[in-house]
């Protein structure tokens, strides 16, 4: 970080590449470093029972010119927001799990419609064994997995993002599929390594070498993912998502 510097109302300000940043909650941190990159804050919080605290954290390609976030409101809008997206799965054998499962598909589902196979990279899948994995993409099979789930109990928007999605690269790449897409529709970059230490017995890499693989059961599972939408009146004439209106 650099350019740190305290608020109007306490809070710090600083810049990181790009990116403006702005942390409240936080009033009594301390900088720590000589001004340029790589600065630093450190802040020691000692906690009672039952007390709380609350980091707010907020970053943009621009100034942040907007009153500091409530933390209060926050959590209100967040709780009344993510009630309102999730069904009630009241027909499942397991109804919390099964809630808590569509809230994990949904977190995971770009504004695009993409829904990421994991939020995780680098991870090593045994250690000392050399090969990682960063699953933070879109493959067209895993979300029309999902997709069909979704759709044998609560066909809604979550089944019309898949159903956006897959229809929209099939529209774009025809026969030339990929297995897998970053979150807003592009090509997944080649692996590369980070300059960071990364996990025990794994590697610093991101990127996924899926890119330059065909799999030819997307093309059946996406075909599955449409005919369960179309049952429940979900296609337009082209194959799309009806932007979760029923047909």
């Amino acid at each position: 970080m650099r350019e740190m510097r305290r608020g109007a109302s306490g809070e710090w300000r600083a810049r990181l590449g790009g990116l403006a940043l702005r942390w409240s909650g936080a009033e009594d941190a301390r900088p720590a470093g000589d001004g340029g990159d790589g600065c630093r804050f450190t802040l020691e919080l000692d906690l009672a029972e039952g007390q709380r605290r609350d980091l707010v954290l907020e970053w943009g390609a621009g100034p942040l010119r907007t009153p500091t976030v409530d933390p209060g409101r926050a959590w209100a809008v967040t709780e009344r927001a993510w009630a309102s997206a999730v069904p009630g799965l009241g027909d499942t054998v397991a109804v919390r799990d099964a809630r808590q499962a569509y809230e994990v598909l949904r977190g995971m589902t770009s504004a695009d419609g993409g829904m990421v196979a994991a939020a995780t990279t680098s991870l090593p899948e045994r250690a000392e064994e050399g090969r990682n994995y960063d699953y933070r993409y879109v493959w067209i099979r895993d979300q029309s997995y999902a997709g069909q789930a979704v759709a044998a109990t609560a066909p809604g928007p979550l089944l019309d993002d898949a159903v956006r999605f897959a229809t929209a690269r099939l529209h774009a790449d025809g026969p030339d599929l990929s297995p897998a897409y970053t979150v807003d529709g592009h090509p997944v970059p080649d692996p590369q390594p980070l300059d960071l230490p990364g996990y025990p017995g794994g590697y610093d890499r991101i990127g996924n070498h899926v890119n330059r693989q065909f799999q030819l059961d997307c093309f059946g599972e996406a075909l599955l993912l449409l005919a369960a939408a179309a049952e429940h009146g979900r296609l337009d004439g082209d194959g799309s998502a009806r932007d979760g209106e029923v047909a």
